[in-house]
């Protein structure tokens, strides 16, 4: 008589043994793996340890060791929102946060995961709590310009004027016109300083964003503000320069050229002969 084969899934074995066998370690890899069965029966099994945190170094930086994160943080990487929805049912802390105070909002909005943003902003999440730094879920989206994810939590009730720790509201970072304009719309303070003293339009001009320069000059930003090193932002302005062209290129770093110089001159005649 032929030997007949017995096949066990992983998951198999690892939850036929007792409760203790469940970790953090095991329910970070089947996180990590998007193993979303494996996750949902661990966290049955062990729903205290949805709230837990623990050592995980992370596959795509090693070289940092490991952090001690929480499941429902590293969750919120994945776009899919069933794996935060797992935890959220098993009973994780919607504002809990990692060594570095990064709650799982502030990790699902930097990388633009939509659905996950409003799963947990449903649960309960703060979305004005503010990561070590100051930043709130809404400055972590102005990161990567996720202008769908900040409708969403402004229309949560999220702080357009925040500020961190360096005094940097959100106008301070966008780096869309689409994204200046919302933020304006909400109330967003047009002038306001830094602890360098720099304007949203210094920024926006030193990181050669040209369409946020646009939005800002037609919206009434004043050019004379000087900041603490006595330069205002029209003196920014006329440091342009044009693009050297190894400079040229996907990776290559925004310019505030003297083509970007002329429409902006250009913007503030048109301003200054309406007013």
């Amino acid at each position: 008589m032929p030997k007949r084969l017995l096949v066990v899934s992983a998951a198999t074995l690892l939850l036929s043994g007792c409760g203790s066998s469940v970790t953090t370690e095991r329910i970070f890899k089947a996180i990590e793996e998007e193993d979303k069965e494996l996750l949902v029966k661990l966290v049955a099994k062990r729903p205290d340890l949805a709230n837990a945190a623990g050592p995980y170094v992370h596959p795509s930086v090693p070289r940092w060791g490991p952090r001690r994160t929480k499941p429902l943080v590293l969750a919120a990487e994945k776009p899919d929102g069933a794996f935060v929805k797992a935890l959220l049912d098993a009973g994780a802390d919607t504002n809990g946060y990692d060594e570095f105070g990064q709650m799982a909002l502030h990790v699902a909005s930097s990388r633009g995961h939509i659905d996950v943003v409003r799963l947990l902003l449903v649960a309960g999440a703060d979305a004005d709590t503010s990561a070590p730094g100051g930043k709130t879920a809404l400055q972590e989206a102005m990161t990567l310009d996720r202008l769908e994810v900040a409708k969403c939590l402004i229309e949560a009730g999220a702080d357009v004027n925040a500020a961190t720790a360096k005094g940097r509201i959100c106008l301070h970072e966008c780096s869309s016109a689409e994204m200046a304009k919302l933020l304006m719309s909400h109330g967003s303070t047009l002038d306001s300083k830094d602890i360098d003293g720099d304007t949203p339009l210094h920024c926006a001009i030193r990181h050669g964003h040209p369409a946020v320069v646009g939005v800002l000059v037609d919206s009434g930003a004043r050019v004379d503000i000087p900041n603490n090193a006595g330069k205002t932002a029209y003196q920014m302005a006329q440091q342009a320069r044009d693009v050297e062209p190894e400079e040229e290129g996907v990776f290559a770093t925004p310019v505030f050229d003297r083509e970007d110089l002329r429409i902006f001159e250009s913007r503030l005649k048109n301003r200054d002969s309406n007013e």
